[in-house]
């Protein structure tokens, strides 16, 4: 394969800086905690970094995902179709405005890639985190 995600992650906020084009993750998402299900969780952002291993053009379609670990359900949050001009890297910032949470557990956001000829999806990256209802004052264990 030509083209490969390196990572991918999720945070409330990513910062590109316009100078030197790095991004600064804030608040890697990790737990969610939600007051009930179903639940919204508010908006986030997901960052993918991508690149192509050869010197010449390549073109693929890349998605990014969030899927539950038990398989029951799975929603395609970002795809685009790009030509990768040689070893290059692409970043990929999704903005995911607000996502319905309805089951606590794992839960996966991945990246996913499609090269023309071939059948499927791809799987490259991938960021874990876990969806928790938060306990009421009153429920907290107590030592």
């Amino acid at each position: 394969m030509t083209i490969h995600s390196d990572w991918v992650t999720a945070c409330s906020t990513a910062l590109v800086d316009r100078l030197t084009n790095r991004v600064s993750l804030i608040h890697v998402l990790e737990h969610v905690q939600v007051p009930r299900l179903p639940s919204v969780v508010p908006a986030f952002h997901i960052v993918a970094l991508w690149h192509n291993t050869v010197d010449m053009a390549v073109d693929g379609r890349l998605r990014i995902e969030v899927e539950e670990q038990s398989g029951e359900s799975s929603s395609v949050l970002s795809e685009e179709t790009i030509t990768f001009a040689g070893r290059i890297s692409h970043r990929t910032i999704c903005i995911v405005h607000a996502m319905t949470v309805l089951r606590p557990g794992a839960y996966r956001i991945v990246a996913r890639l499609q090269v023309p000829g071939a059948d499927g999806w791809i799987e490259g990256a991938s960021h874990p985190f876990q969806v928790q209802v938060a306990q009421a004052p009153h429920e907290s264990a107590q030592a």
